[in-house]
């Protein structure tokens, strides 16, 4: 996953476009620039970004970890005074405010000089705004699952107006004052905060279609909430094929190893097999007989995939932590991104935006 692959693949897009062939080499020696000089000049700094959670208002906590926070940071004097300085409206009465804060690298914006050219400058601008979305809402969506996983509650940060600033001089080592909630569900949330690494792909995915699926049951759309949740043991599944290298695996012996190495029981194998069967005859193609009726007829079968799932979850968060490969809260973020460069690339430009005649072309 390093800059080298992510330099050639993003060299290689841009020459698809007529207008862009020509400035091959003003790219490469730009992005050479950006890796060797840029990113290392910013690491002395972050982004401070918050947002309110939508769908939260049954959560009541104050909770910090690492550089996760939510509803406050009091007993925290870096981050407190950060909060009080960048957002003074918020930092009056807690309780009246549902909001996520998260520290991101100062990759948001400034990159309209990083080239004479122009055009260059706006490409370059581009992938690192999206780059830093994408981090932003990773965290955020670390907070998400962990509720979810807990409360039950599908939160969301889309739809909240969102507040960024910049602060300077920020220290090599974030702040390790973590604050924990005393009840139950609050340590809960925390442990899973530590544990949970949306940064990682197919950690982000499989929360995007957890949540969707917690909406759409809440909705009535049971149908899709079979499909959404077959996706997320598709992409946990995948991930472990990928992790030992036999993506071509079928099925059948691509679920007896994700089962085996997540540690699942028989129990869970057979629902999971259930679920699978159900998106097959229902929510993938058309039913062919008592359609009219699934809301009856498998209702509790839906409920019940969700404690299914909820433990395949949390033994793949789980097993995501103790084989890592994409660092959850680096330090230095100049060194993330020449570790995880091809991985940023992979998730903004993706080889088949072109299957879908979508480019994400700037004239």
């Amino acid at each position: 996953m390093g800059h080298n692959e992510f330099k050639t693949k993003f060299l290689s897009y841009l020459d698809q476009f007529e207008n862009l062939k020509d400035k091959h080499d003003k790219f490469k020696f730009t992005l050479n620039k950006v890796i060797k000089e840029e990113l290392p000049s910013r690491d002395s700094s972050r982004i401070l970004c918050q947002c309110d959670l939508v769908n939260a208002k049954r959560v009541r906590l104050n909770i910090k970890v690492g550089n996760i926070f939510y509803n406050g940071v009091k007993n925290d004097n870096y981050f407190e005074k950060a909060i009080m300085k960048c957002f003074p409206q918020y930092a009056q009465g807690w309780e009246s405010f549902l909001t996520v804060s998260v520290l991101i690298p100062d990759w948001r914006n400034g990159w309209k000089s990083i080239s004479k050219d122009g055009i260059v400058s706006d490409w370059i601008d581009d992938f690192f705004y999206n780059s830093t979305i994408y981090i932003q809402r990773s965290y955020q969506l670390n907070l998400i699952a962990s509720i979810a996983l807990v409360y039950g509650i599908p939160c969301d940060f889309r739809g909240s107006r969102g507040r960024w600033v910049k602060l300077n001089n920020f220290p090599k080592k974030e702040s390790d004052i973590d604050i924990i909630p005393k009840g139950k569900k609050g340590k809960e949330v925390a442990e899973f905060l530590k544990t949970i690494n949306a940064l990682d792909p197919h950690v982000n995915r499989t929360i995007f279609y957890y949540i969707k699926s917690l909406e759409l049951f809440e909705t009535g759309y049971y149908e899709e909430v079979v499909t959404n949740l077959d996706n997320l043991v598709a992409i946990i599944d995948h991930f472990i094929k990928k992790r030992f290298n036999n993506t071509c695996l079928d099925r059948e012996n691509g679920r007896n190893q994700m089962v085996k190495e997540l540690g699942l029981s028989k129990k869970t194998r057979d629902e999971l097999e259930q679920l699978y069967l159900l998106r097959n005859g229902y929510a993938s193609h058309p039913a062919d007989y008592c359609w009219w009726d699934f809301y009856e007829t498998f209702e509790e079968d839906v409920k019940k995939f969700f404690l299914t799932i909820k433990r395949t979850l949390i033994s793949f968060y789980n097993y995501e932590k103790a084989n890592r490969v994409v660092e959850s809260h680096p330090d230095i973020w100049s060194e993330w991104f020449e570790n995880n460069a091809e991985m940023l690339y992979d998730v903004i430009y993706h080889k088949n935006l072109k299957v879908f005649g979508v480019y994400r072309d700037k004239k």
